[in-house]
């Protein structure tokens, strides 16, 4: 199964992006350089953003949207899911009402982007693509550009003032081993269903 993962990391194309095998393998660097909890969320958001760009594009081919879209939802799922059980957990049990409350909207917009994923893959969105489909996607990638600004702005700079430094070193350890487990998981699952895809007439991809 380990060379399945590897060689279908190697398959997905992407523009100027880091490639998925690259994410997981600095997954492990992360954790033997013990990374600092909060730059390595800012930097997985980082590689969600590169795809949020080709997807809100009007210059961008669609299959590399195509592409893109599937990347993106391989790093949502990585990462939204290890941050909701170490970050938002965190937060959702604090003293203070405030964090409480940013840990439960924060963890509801998510909630929203893997509702809109669901309602993608429903749409065939890895075997073709159309303006529906383009509409939704730039919906679910605009909603989770604005999600991230809200953490970088208030609910990262909360975090490291309410939780010690060492209890962020281990939420970092913990972060990236979860991270591991969801992006295998993830790929596991789109491996067991290879893309086919057909092209809509007039469409840009290229032939």
């Amino acid at each position: 199964m380990a060379n399945v993962i590897e060689d279908f990391f190697k398959s997905v194309v992407h523009h100027e992006a880091l490639p998925l095998e690259e994410v997981y393998t600095f997954l492990d660097e992360a954790l033997q350089d013990q990374m600092e909890f909060i730059p390595l969320m800012e930097r997985h958001h980082g590689h969600i953003e590169e795809s949020i760009a080709v997807l809100m594009s009007k210059d961008a081919l669609e299959m590399e949207k195509q592409d893109h879209l599937f990347r993106f939802f391989r790093l949502l799922e990585m990462h939204g899911k290890a941050e909701e059980e170490v970050l938002y957990t965190a937060l959702q049990h604090n003293s203070d009402k405030s964090p409480r409350v940013l840990g439960f909207a924060a963890l509801d917009e998510h909630d929203l982007a893997f509702r809109l994923e669901r309602e993608l893959l429903e749409m065939g969105y890895r075997d073709s693509w159309n303006d529906e489909i383009e509409a939704k996607a730039k919906v679910v990638a605009n909603l989770v550009r604005n999600h991230i600004k809200e953490e970088e702005n208030e609910i990262f700079p909360l975090a490291e003032k309410l939780i010690s430094t060492s209890h962020l070193e281990l939420m970092s350890m913990n972060y990236i081993e979860k991270c591991k487990i969801y992006l295998n998981d993830s790929l596991q699952t789109s491996i067991s269903r290879p893309v086919v895809r057909t092209p809509p007439a007039g469409s840009m991809y290229p032939h």
